[in-house]
């Protein structure tokens, strides 16, 4: 095993790449915590916009991702961090916000920007499996 690498998540927008550590029950990306069944493309998502801070709000919409069913319930605000020993994604509502609800990251069928002018859709469940 001498001379591997951990490995790396190319993340985008020129932010620094990722490094993971695997355990039996999580992936930890930079320090944050993420279940093993959460997409890498989600998982890419929702670290760039933590690193960079709190400037840009985001949607996310929960449903079934194997059957891709949007159940019509959605967050929006910023993405933060908790602050335990296992530190998970947190939805945080506003800039004056503390804290926020965890992220049910493994049930993420869409994420937008909630300000429609900045964009549209940064992830949708394929249609293709």
């Amino acid at each position: 095993m001498r001379g591997l690498k951990p490995p790396i998540i190319p993340s985008p927008n020129g932010v620094k790449p990722s490094i993971i550590t695997m355990t039996n029950q999580a992936k930890i990306i930079n320090g944050t915590s993420y279940p093993l069944t959460c997409p890498d493309a989600v998982v890419r998502i929702l670290e760039h916009y933590r690193q960079e801070g709190r400037k840009v709000r985001l949607k996310i919409h929960y449903g079934n991702p194997a059957t891709k069913e949007n159940w019509n319930f959605y967050e929006v605000g910023y993405i933060g961090r908790s602050t335990g020993s296992d530190k998970i994604p947190l939805i945080v509502h506003n800039k004056r916000s503390l804290g926020g609800g965890a992220i049910m990251c493994s049930s993420i069928v869409k994420i937008e920007f909630a300000n429609q002018d900045r964009g549209g859709i940064l992830y949708e469940v394929s249609n293709e499996s």
